[in-house]
């Protein structure tokens, strides 16, 4: 009885802020024998693997591209920092210092006031992926250059291969914040929908991805899980005493 109750307590003590200590780190799923292109070829377009096809905006409706030229809208920063899957630090030579930008388009899970379901993993593969290294950033026409903290607004790129498709087809991050006709929404939403078929990591517990909230996650979903789980260990030890 006494251990019963214990999980009892323990069940009402869960709540959405839950730190997730037992997340898996997060890994970039590629050898040491990869080139990069290998690597892109595999988690941006495995169908392509032989024909070495690579393009992100292949699949863009004519509507949403940008019609500047690569060397007009994009420029090269190195990163600094990783502060989640959505948002990092870098230096910008054209502003002589080092800002922090939003990648346009995507939210992730949290991993600063509160640690949300795979905001960990989120971070690291991120992490992994770009941090100290050299990318490409792009403002957006139909976006304002910062958002109300300060952020800069960027679509952001590795070696011409869009960062936020990749995050996407991870099922990393979710598409949010479209607030007009962007670049590369369609680019995003047709990831969000192989990521979403695929039940990969955020669309793998059902509700997770909040659509009532349309930016968030709902971390009460995940919290009802890890509640039935004690409830169940709770049972079978009692049954074992029995």
């Amino acid at each position: 009885m006494f251990i019963f109750s214990t999980a009892l307590i323990l069940i009402s003590c869960s709540t959405p802020g839950l730190t997730y200590e037992d997340a898996p780190k997060y890994e970039v799923k590629h050898s040491n024998d990869d080139t990069q292109d290998q690597f892109f070829n595999r988690i941006i377009y495995p169908e392509n693997k032989e024909n070495g096809n690579y393009e992100t905006n292949t699949n863009l409706k004519l509507s949403n591209i940008y019609e500047k030229t690569e060397s007009e809208t994009r420029r090269k920063v190195t990163v600094t920092s990783i502060i989640d899957a959505d948002s990092i630090r870098y230096f910008d030579p054209q502003l002589n210092k080092e800002v922090t930008g939003k990648l346009l388009g995507i939210t992730a899970p949290k991993t600063t006031n509160i640690i949300e379901k795979f905001g960990p993993e989120g971070t690291a593969f991120l992490t992994n992926l770009i941090m100290g290294k050299e990318i490409e950033i792009e403002s957006d026409p139909e976006a304002d250059i910062t958002d109300k903290y300060g952020r800069y607004l960027i679509h952001a790129f590795i070696s011409g291969r869009s960062i936020q498709q990749i995050l996407i087809l991870e099922g990393l991050v979710r598409v949010a914040y479209i607030y007009d006709e962007y670049n590369y929404t369609d680019l995003y939403l047709a990831a969000e929908k192989e990521a979403k078929e695929a039940g990969q990591n955020i669309w793998s517990i059902p509700g997770y991805v909040d659509v009532d909230k349309k930016n968030g996650f709902d971390m009460d979903v995940v919290s009802k899980d890890l509640k039935e789980s004690i409830v169940e260990k709770a049972e079978e030890f009692m049954n074992i005493l029995k």
